[in-house]
């Protein structure tokens, strides 16, 4: 009785991870699931043409996915038309298809995998649809005849070296639904002229935008706390760099080679701590570093700082040449609320919120002579509020989120 049940388990799991394969008009196909089947590796070459569905012995297969390695280094191919039904791109489906110039992902995938389009060389151009909500690691690197990508709102993540070594790629639009910019994101995009960093975005992974010759000003963003190993060495065209309020540190030779950095303006008063050799090679008795008003003296005394030989204080938002009221804040300092009394400033006027490097981080318009304001998911550092009337008078006021 035991040998007949064992008999039966070994038996249901065989039939269980059994896959069916098969070949209709040139394609190779294996079976994933009850009537569905995927795309898997062969000799393709010219233009392909991949239906939503195959019948094979009497039964229609709905296609569902590229398999891993479906077209690797099938470098005859030319142009692919992909149907509606696809959902995934499965690990290095289009790894080394040199000659496919352009393609059109459809609506229906949401995942686009590690290698997928890695080693395209010829890819020109490339729509990614607002379904696509993770792109893998490497999954474009090496595509150098890209020269731009817009990616959508609906991806939160780009992968490690998703675009390492597009060295054709001169713009890219990052969305604000991103929050991270993985390890060697951008490495080596050496024609990557502009970049926009979305204030969404919190880390950004080491060596991400190594050797971005083309660069030239990059501002990060309000979330970001740590700038990691190697993130911008190399980017010997980088002229100007903007940190955060946020920022407690940079580490190693992250700036390191950037010898054509004129100026450096950091918005907190406590200065980041560096690790090793973190501004390596930049001439720092050319370079400027502008601080926030009242931190002088600790960037004149902080390690690698103070090997900067002209550092100029400045004020974010210019309160210091504004000749106007000052509005009452408190509690100051404060972890999670402010109060603002703003009295007749309340009158048909516009509350800005800046942080210490100037930067708007909230507004709105006033409609009491007393406001709340919700400011426990700010960075900890100095903020300004400025009124503005519609008379053109202003109010100013200054506290301290700790």
């Amino acid at each position: 009785m035991r040998k007949w049940m064992l008999f039966v388990m070994v038996l249901f799991i065989t039939l269980d991870g059994w896959a069916l394969s098969f070949t209709v008009d040139n394609i190779n196909y294996a079976t994933i699931g009850s009537n569905a089947v995927e795309v898997v590796s062969g000799d393709y070459s010219g233009a392909i043409i991949i239906p939503s569905s195959v019948v094979y012995s009497n039964v229609t297969y709905t296609v569902l996915e590229f398999g891993i390695d479906a077209f690797k280094n099938c470098t005859g191919i030319t142009s692919i038309e992909i149907p509606s039904t696809i959902r995934r791109f499965k690990s290095a489906a289009f790894y080394g298809c040199s000659g496919l110039t352009t393609i059109t992902i459809p609506s229906s995938v949401t995942i686009i995998s590690d290698f997928a389009f890695a080693g395209c060389s010829g890819l020109t151009s490339i729509t990614i649809p607002s379904s696509v909500t993770s792109i893998g690691s490497e999954a474009f690197a090496y595509c150098s005849g890209l020269t731009s990508i817009t990616i959508p709102s609906s991806v939160t993540r780009i992968g490690t070296a998703a675009f390492a070594y597009c060295s054709g790629l001169t713009s890219i639009t990052i969305p604000s639904s991103v929050t991270i910019i993985s390890d060697f994101a951008f490495d080596h995009c050496s024609a990557l002229t502009s970049i926009t960093i979305p204030p969404s975005v919190a880390i950004i992974g080491s060596a991400a935008f190594q050797a971005c010759i083309g660069l030239t000003s990059i501002a990060i963003p309000p979330l970001v706390s740590s700038i990691r190993d190697y993130t911008f060495s190399g980017c010997n065209n980088l002229i100007s760099i903007e940190f955060p309020p946020a920022l407690e540190s940079i580490g190693d030779y992250a700036f390191y080679n950037c010898i054509s950095l004129s100026s450096i303006k950091t918005g907190t008063t406590t200065p980041p701590g560096l690790s090793v050799d973190v501004f390596y090679l930049v001439d720092k008795t050319k370079c400027l570093l502008y601080v926030p008003i009242g931190s002088l003296s600790a960037y004149k005394e902080a390690d690698q700082w103070k090997d900067f030989l002209t550092i100029l204080e400045f004020d974010p938002a210019g309160i210091s040449k504004v000749n106007c009221p000052i509005i009452t804040i408190y509690p100051n300092p404060t972890q999670t609320h402010v109060t603002i009394e703003l009295g007749e400033a309340s009158i048909n006027a516009r509350l800005i919120l800046y942080n210490s490097l100037g930067q708007t981080v909230y507004e709105c318009q006033t409609a009491n002579e007393r406001m709340s304001l919700d400011v426990s998911r700010f960075p900890a550092g100095k903020y300004i509020v400025k009124v503005k009337g519609d008379n053109k008078k202003q109010w100013v006021g200054k506290f301290i989120k700790e």
